[in-house]
């Protein structure tokens, strides 16, 4: 290569890297937009609500959520996919999202691991299985005894793929056959549950609280691998019977794939910092949510460790979807 194109490249190189800072020091320079993939009203979409309202706060541009739910989160998901990668379109994805969809679709309009730049871990979701107090059991080993004495009879509610999944993995390492009974929305689950039509729920900690604690129904365990600080005295299925047991409810923040660096950066230090605050650790408590960050490297790895985990788990049940 002649002195003169090695120049020529090299101020080019140059010149790109001035843009790309020039653009990430004026970015945001308009609104934002960030897809939820769910309904307005749920846990998730206070969630984006929260976040959008810190971060146009502090960027002194509006943050617009966008719902677009529907087909377990393939909606909002591949709109994202396919929108440009300038930091101007995010998605607030959750675990079947990035990590279970692609072992449950045959065809699926994105891929996890290709069509999206990976931003930060915001929130865990708490989880917990109960029982109605028509069911004879008060722990997690009295309703394995059960279910295996009466198999195909206990039936649990499945309002999420992830719950699904849950209650099919616990069916699979205890050694039983609970019957999954689809429901749309934790309410009314928890409704079919308290009128005894059916037996048990595993659901998120935030929809039986205040059922739980008035005793109109029995929590018997955390569906997560360690218990939760708000309910200490709740063992983990993993310690009642069925270890290694461990199912968490995540959300994140990705943007399509190619967003600059710097901008990936901005915003997930933008989020560390909203997720650190004590008004927003206080207000996504209430609503049953356990406030969480990570950087881009972090989610990125995790995503891959969780689709590999969830997609030996999926082919092992035999679980598709259509």
């Amino acid at each position: 290569m002649g002195l003169k194109l090695r120049h020529f490249f090299s101020a080019f190189a140059l010149a790109v890297t001035f843009a790309l800072s020039a653009f990430a020091q004026s970015y945001p320079a308009k609104p934002i937009r960030l897809v939820v993939p769910f309904p307005p009203g749920g846990a998730a979409d206070l969630l984006g609500r929260v976040v959008s309202q810190r971060m146009g706060e502090s960027f002194g541009q509006q943050v617009i959520v966008e719902n677009r739910p529907g087909a377990n989160t393939i909606i909002g998901a591949e709109a994202v996919a396919k929108s440009a990668p300038n930091g101007y379109t995010l998605l607030e994805a959750i675990d079947s999202t990035l990590s279970m969809n692609p072992a449950l679709y045959a065809k699926l309009p994105y891929d996890p691991l290709k069509d999206f730049e990976p931003i930060s871990l915001i929130a865990l979701v708490p989880n917990i299985l109960v029982v109605g107090n028509a069911v004879p059991a008060n722990s997690m080993q009295e309703l394995i005894a059960l279910a295996k004495s009466k198999p195909g009879e206990v039936m649990y509610s499945a309002g999420t793929i992830t719950v699904h999944l849950g209650g099919e993995l616990l069916n699979q390492m205890a050694g039983m056959r609970m019957v999954a009974v689809p429901y749309k929305g934790g309410n009314t689950a928890i409704t079919a549950l308290l009128t005894g039509e059916i037996h048990v729920a595993l659901t998120a900690a935030s929809n039986v609280v205040p059922l739980w604690k008035s005793g109109k129904l029995r929590a018997l365990a955390t569906m997560s691998g360690k218990r939760l600080p708000q309910f200490p005295e709740l063992p983990t299925i993993a310690e009642s019977g069925v270890p290694g047991y461990d199912v968490v409810i995540w959300q994140s923040i990705v943007a399509p794939a190619g967003t600059p660096r710097e901008i990936v950066g901005k915003l997930n230090a933008e989020l560390t910092r909203i997720m650190k605050l004590a008004d927003t650790r206080e207000r996504l408590n209430g609503a049953g949510l356990e406030p969480a960050y990570s950087t881009p490297e972090e989610l990125g790895a995790f995503i891959r460790s969780e689709s590999a985990r969830w997609g030996k788990i999926i082919r092992d049940i035999g679980m598709k979807m259509e």
